[in-house]
């Protein structure tokens, strides 16, 4: 059986709470096995980080870049399963 876990957020930024949530899906369901999903979507006040940042940060915390996935709607499964990141 496959397992597919993918962590949809803003991540405005990606700080300790996010990464200790990461850390524990990794740990539950393997590394390969769990993806980052997020936009590049900004706003001055609510969201001033690109993906590109954010991807950044979480690179920062250890999260491999192939396992960050730029999507525009990262709650939707089908936005993010079409990208065609997910093996």
């Amino acid at each position: 059986m496959n397992i597919v876990v993918i962590y949809p957020g803003r991540f405005q930024p990606f700080h300790k709470g996010h990464h200790a949530v990461y850390n524990y899906l990794v740990g539950k369901f393997g590394r390969s096995n769990v993806w980052v999903a997020t936009s590049n979507k900004t706003d001055q006040v609510k969201s001033p980080f690109n993906f590109a940042e954010k991807s950044y940060f979480m690179q920062l915390t250890g999260v491999p870049s192939n396992a960050i996935i730029e999507v525009d709607q990262p709650y939707k499964i089908e936005t993010v399963v079409a990208t065609g990141r997910i093996n």
